[in-house]
């Protein structure tokens, strides 16, 4: 049986923000982006199904073209912009929770 997805929410927004990260380390622009870099591994390994992080490992981290994915993975250049578009969805209402709770505290 595959693994079972939790649904992303305040809590998972909480651990995001405790993951590898010390509580007194500097507020500077650098330190924040790699806070949302951090969030947005974490949302695609994570939150993703597993095809959505397929693609989009492979359209981001390797720079391949979406017909160049569809070739790939045997489904139509149609099927890899949904889904990649549907991640990057996922992806953008997960990181505003993140997001709106670290503006919080």
């Amino acid at each position: 049986m595959g693994k079972v997805r939790v649904p992303f929410d305040i809590a998972c927004a909480k651990a995001i923000s405790k993951q590898n990260f010390s509580s007194d380390a500097p507020s500077d622009e650098k330190y924040e982006r790699e806070l949302v870099r951090k969030a947005i591994r974490y949302v695609v390994n994570q939150e993703l199904t597993p095809k959505q992080r397929q693609y989009v490992v492979m359209y981001y981290g390797e720079r391949l073209s979406m017909p160049q994915i569809a070739e790939r993975c045997g489904v139509s250049k149609s099927t890899v912009s949904r889904t990649v578009l549907r991640a990057r969805k996922n992806i953008a209402e997960r990181l505003k929770l993140y997001i709106k709770l670290r503006t919080k505290n």
